[in-house]
């Protein structure tokens, strides 16, 4: 389950984005509580909110200006933090966490391999909706 999420991850950020999110929101309940397990709906609320503001404040900054490409990256290790708290603290499940720090990480690599600015903000609008996606899970199926 979670390493086919993983790969609806990979194929998001190969253009494929509309099948990803299709894939993660077609997931009947066993399917989505095996990837969402115990994770409360306030836990991944703390989570998605500061991580997308994360992913939002990048498509803001790096549109505007190319050069804040590397400070936006202090807001990624904010969201890793987060998501590495919760999951330490048993709010969210193994799996869960695996797949966001998954979704943080193309972004880590875009901006560490001095990818073009363009293709920083596709991945960050990618990953804010497979993020809202994966909201509609949780708010669905959660405790």
């Amino acid at each position: 389950m979670v390493d086919q999420l993983l790969k609806d991850v990979e194929n998001a950020f190969k253009e494929n984005i509309l099948e990803s999110i299709h894939d993660i929101l077609r997931l009947d309940e066993r399917q989505a509580k095996t990837l969402i397990g115990f994770t409360s709906v306030t836990a991944y609320r703390r989570v998605h909110e500061i991580t997308t503001s994360a992913l939002d404040e990048i498509v803001k900054r790096v549109r505007s200006s190319p050069n804040e490409l590397k400070r936006v990256s202090l807001l990624l290790a904010r969201a890793l933090v987060l998501i590495e708290y919760q999951e330490a603290r048993e709010q969210i499940t193994s799996s869960l966490a695996t797949v966001l720090k998954r979704v943080m990480q193309q972004l880590i690599d875009d901006i560490t391999k001095k990818k073009d600015v363009n293709v920083v903000v596709k991945d960050a609008e990618y990953a804010r909706a497979l993020l809202d996606a994966i909201a509609v899970l949780v708010y669905r199926y959660g405790r």
